[in-house]
């Protein structure tokens, strides 16, 4: 029989199992990076140019219940709205689509300074709260990775407001749908930053935020103040400028309101404010934050000076709907066809955008028509009735 002969145990040195538990507790205290969701390589263009961003924007796709991989199907294809990355309906993948130092179209203005991701449009709680949860993790990864805080953290609708040339108000109206609001989202993230740690949500098929945390500084002397007329079928009168405010009255078609010189922005719309017969301040939504009139407004001002799409004279045969290219600096999106609409957006050389067919004349322009992601109508000039250009067929 062979004898075997076992080494007597070493007993490690008093520093180095310290320095053991040391490194233990460290690893187990570091904030984890992504852990379910999944990072996936899917570039679909080399962007328009070189960016050196210095903020992070979170976007919605506006379009419920088409997934992320589809979107980077259709982004291959034209890759006109691709961002640099799209987040999946229940968080599970997010798509690098464009590198993040290529330039992405997606805030008007702001896309020089921006990288930009786009959640896909859950269509219920479920998926909502799983992609809620995986976008905190991610956005707060993404702050982390550049050396970033929340302060670089901003939604669409943030971005349009510093820089101009967007209308859009995401992703406020989609966290609101299931009872969130964007400044949850962003404490979420700056919890997360601190911890490591998302706390679950329990979404809902809500009315969304509240009004400390979502509603803008008020402003008033604005010359805001008048008569104004109900545009849609029935509109709303809360106790308080949110869509938490309890419903108390409502108005109908064509019925007029005397608002105060004040309003706010919060969830997504511009509310004003006036005293009813009570003695009780109610509020009311006028519209969405476009930074001026809209024909598309719940309530239209009475006697404004304005244009309506009704002085339009449809425009000679030679147009057709389909892609069109800009072929000016810098040509206009305005909310009518006309130059006395309010101008909502911008669109830059080289940049395409999507004509429906309708084309009419008004004021010496061609005007087409398209349909904005916020579902608003859209107008810009084509070219002149003289024959100049400004957008043509791509």
């Amino acid at each position: 029989m062979t004898e075997t002969k076992f080494e007597p145990k070493r007993k490690l040195p008093l520093c180095s199992v310290f320095a053991i538990v040391l490194a233990l507790v460290a690893a187990l205290a570091a904030p984890c990076g992504a852990e379910a969701y999944q990072s996936v390589d899917k570039y679909v263009s080399g962007g328009h140019g070189y960016l050196n961003a210095s903020y992070l924007v979170i976007h919605e796709t506006a379009n419920p219940g088409a997934s992320a991989y589809n979107h980077t199907l259709l982004w291959s294809r034209d890759d006109t709205y691709a961002v640099h990355h799209v987040m999946e309906l229940d968080g599970s993948t997010v798509y690098n689509t464009v590198a993040e130092n290529r330039l992405c179209w997606h805030v008007g203005n702001g896309n020089g300074y921006t990288i930009g991701i786009e959640l896909a449009h859950a269509t219920n709680a479920s998926d909502f709260a799983k992609q809620w949860n995986e976008a905190v993790k991610w956005a707060g990864d993404e702050l982390r990775t550049h050396g970033w805080d929340t302060s670089r953290l901003l939604s669409h609708y943030e971005a349009a407001q510093r820089w101009g040339g967007s209308d859009h108000t995401d992703p406020t109206g989609y966290f609101a749908q299931y009872g969130k609001s964007w400044w949850e989202f962003k404490q979420a993230v700056a919890a997360y930053l601190g911890s490591g740690y998302v706390a679950p949500i329990a979404p809902t098929n809500g009315n969304g935020g509240t009004v400390a945390s979502s509603t803008t500084t008020a402003k008033t002397g604005s010359g805001f103040g008048g008569t104004y007329r109900c545009n849609t079928g029935r509109l709303n009168v809360r106790t308080a400028p949110s869509m938490s405010g309890t419903v108390v009255a409502g108005y109908s078609y064509g019925q007029t309101v005397a608002l105060d010189d004040w309003y706010c922005i919060s969830n997504g719309y511009v509310w004003g404010r006036y005293t009813s017969y009570s003695g009780y301040t109610r509020y009311i939504a006028v519209g969405k934050p476009t930074g001026g009139y809209d024909p598309n407004d719940y309530l239209v001002r009475v006697g404004a000076s304005q244009f309506t799409t009704a002085q339009a004279r449809p425009a000679q045969s030679g147009y057709h709907a389909g892609r069109y290219r800009v072929a000016v600096g810098t040509l206009n999106v305005r909310s009518g066809a006309g130059t006395g609409y309010g101008v909502v957006a911008s669109y830059h050389s080289g940049q395409t955008v999507n004509l429906d067919g309708t084309f009419v004349t008004s004021g010496g322009y061609v005007w087409g028509r398209y349909t904005s992601y916020s579902g608003h109508t859209r107008w810009i000039a084509v070219g002149t009735t003289s024959g100049a250009v400004y957008a043509q067929r791509a």
